[in-house]
């Protein structure tokens, strides 16, 4: 080119970044013989920011405001810093951004504004979200699919349902992205009338029924215990990904149904792509469900010896469960000593409770140190260890297990369930007294315990978790 203006000069260093060649994109940049404008600044800024490079993307940023190009930043420099933030989890950088959008009034456009609520979310400042999403005179789809998103990753699910509703209400149409937030609300909240609503508006407008959505179709049949439903969006959906065979897996494998979760497994394995270390959870879970134990013995040296996977704490915790249910509790405690990565407090209080079936208080002991000198031991594995010392009345090391609780303040949080009821959606905590029909539910729940009763049912309180002195 016999002149080269900004745009030419704009337009090539965009293209580098765009295509990752960020180190040549900043070599031009550096060359640039006209005044560089804000266009360039933000694309390199906007490059090393998805590059996940925040100390050289801040640099260029404080570079920008000081120099001779005398360029000031805009919305779309903003946003680029506040998606990098988010994406890389630095929040505190992201208030430091908000605080100089406010300080320096650049306009809040949308997708300025909807990138704030995105950060705001993320760092868990609802409060401010939700303000600046109601200042929003005209609301736009992606404005709503940040919140719900918000609400949905943060596990406000009722939450997340409401704007949905919402949402239709203000006329705004979702898309897929609304859709498979409001899809995995369901799947938490076990809220099955909700997701047969979405499944069927889905086909209704004759959206897409891409491999997203299906995986998000069956994740939620599958947690709503539809199985049936589950399997018949996997086998109609086709160019199925990994995903979308995991999501299956799992949700056979949590229902008991082991040899369909195989079986399934095995098609992966001869026509689907290739397994990943979620598959192998799904894999081992259905064993671990169905007590195929020389299966999971199998596949779980399938996965270190063939797949060349490195075992997780969830593989760990699958197989320390399938060994110690089924009586194997010295292979369990082995495997334990030899993972490559630190036991948890959950794959200890595994073991734990299949000590408490199979009664071996030797190995009971050992575990016990192990889930007492952890920095934040669990509240329901102390009391099942101080209830395995009072069945063999070690009353001692009940009263130390007890006080060892009471020195460090554990608490365990509030149990909590939803149940759906015609469309609505009830929320119980443990020895909940505030819904509406509460004295209604407790009455019924006694006179089901009655009726067992009179049917001859007597229950087994055989180490069972009592909190004992208030523990």
């Amino acid at each position: 080119m016999p002149e080269r203006d900004e745009v030419s000069w704009n337009s090539i260093i965009s293209g580098y970044v765009g295509s990752g060649e960020i180190e040549k994109a900043r070599d031009l940049f550096e060359e640039m013989p006209v005044r560089r404008n804000i266009v360039c600044w933000t694309s390199l800024i906007n490059g090393y920011g998805k590059e996940g490079n925040l100390n050289e993307m801040l640099g260029l940023f404080l570079q920008m405001l000081v120099s001779v190009d005398d360029v000031g930043p805009n919305s779309a420099t903003m946003v680029c810093l506040l998606s990098a933030c988010s994406s890389l989890s630095d929040f505190k950088l992201g208030k430091l951004v908000s605080i100089f959008i406010d300080v320096n009034e650049i306009p809040l456009n949308t997708i300025l504004s909807t990138a704030l609520i995105d950060m705001y979310l993320k760092c868990g400042d609802l409060e401010k979200a939700w303000r600046l999403f109601d200042g929003i005179s005209c609301k736009s789809l992606v404005s709503w699919n940040a919140l719900i998103t918000g609400y949905v990753q943060r596990g406000l699910l009722e939450e997340a349902v409401r704007l949905f509703y919402l949402m239709q209400a203000e006329s705004v149409k979702p898309n897929e992205i609304t859709m498979v937030n409001v899809l995995s609300a369901c799947a938490g909240l076990g809220a099955l009338e909700l997701g047969r609503e979405v499944h069927i508006y889905l086909g209704r407008k004759g959206l897409d029924l891409n491999v997203i959505l299906a995986t998000a179709l069956v994740d939620m049949y599958s947690k709503c215990g539809r199985l049936i439903d589950a399997c018949l969006v996997f086998v109609k959906t086709t160019n199925k990904d990994v995903a979308l065979f995991n999501t299956m897996i799992l949700g056979l494998a949590y229902h008991g149904h082991g040899r369909d979760s195989l079986a399934v497994f095995a098609e992966m394995e001869k026509n689907g792509p290739d397994a990943n270390d979620v598959t192998f959870i799904g894999v081992l879970s259905a064993c671990n469900h169905s007590g195929l134990i020389e299966e999971g013995r199998v596949q779980f040296s399938n996965m270190v010896k063939k797949q060349k996977l490195i075992p997780k704490v969830e593989h760990y915790s699958c197989m320390v469960d399938l060994l110690g249910r089924a009586g194997y509790l010295d292979e369990a405690f082995e495997m334990i000593q030899n993972m490559e990565v630190p036991p948890d407090s959950i794959i200890w209080g595994s073991l734990l409770s299949s000590c408490r079936i199979h009664r071996n208080i030797e190995l009971a002991d050992k575990i016990g140190e192990a889930i007492l000198s952890s920095q934040d031991p669990n509240l329901g594995f102390c009391i099942l260890l101080s209830n395995i010392y009072a069945s063999v009345g070690r009353w001692k090391d009940v009263a130390r297990v007890r006080r060892l609780v009471k020195e460090k303040g554990i608490k365990k949080p509030s149990g909590c369930s939803w149940i759906e009821v015609d469309g609505v959606i009830h929320r119980f905590l443990v020895e909940d007294s505030i819904h509406l029909q509460s004295k209604e539910i407790y009455e019924i729940h006694e006179f089901v315990t009655n009726q067992l009763k009179v049917e001859g049912y007597v229950p087994n309180f055989d180490f069972v978790l009592k909190n004992i002195d208030g523990m």
